[in-house]
């Protein structure tokens, strides 16, 4: 799936955005602690991956601030959609240039352990849930894309709080059945 926006502003500051999901890399990992019991952990690892391609659509030159940030869930479902990674790229770009630059999210890994005695099922650790990618000239907020529309709606805001908690849910890989 393709995402794409363009922006005007009253300062003629237009912008293309562009984002393209590239294959991501995960690895499934399966150990079984008895074959009797039908026991067995599945660890995955998982790191997802875009390309952002941003033009300068104005008459004149202006730098921009890419920003993107990665959202995680706990991996056993529900549970709440957090931010666990961002970062923000700088680009001067001359009137009708534009660049085109690969993002990669740190990994996420999660693990489902099944035991036939008694204690089911048990998921521990967190899963992808999202990104979002904006372009901005100082606080202004030029273009927005996200896989999600909620998340996108949320972060045109110029208010909404951006970044990374320190102690989030997903990043202290709590335990949930």
């Amino acid at each position: 799936m393709m995402l794409i926006g363009l922006t005007a502003s009253a300062f003629g500051q237009a912008v293309y955005l562009k984002v393209a999901p590239i294959e991501s890399k995960h690895s499934d990992n399966y150990s079984y602690r008895s074959s009797y019991s039908g026991s067995f952990d599945k660890k995955v690892e998982r790191e997802e991956a875009f390309n952002v391609t941003v033009k300068n659509m104005a008459t004149t030159a202006f730098e921009y601030t890419v920003e993107w940030m990665f959202f995680a869930n706990p991996a056993c479902g529900g549970g709440k959609i957090e931010p666990f990674h961002a970062e923000e790229k700088k680009l001067s770009l001359e009137k009708n240039a534009g660049t085109t630059f690969e993002v990669r999210s740190p990994k996420l890994a999660s693990t489902h352990s099944y035991s036939s005695y008694g204690t089911g099922n048990t998921f521990t650790g967190s899963k992808f849930a999202g990104y979002v990618v904006r372009v901005k000239i100082d606080d202004k907020i030029l273009a927005v894309e996200s896989i999600d529309m909620t998340l996108k709606r949320k972060y045109q805001d110029p208010k909404a709080k951006w970044g990374v908690p320190e102690e989030s849910d997903t990043t202290k890989n709590k335990s949930s059945r």
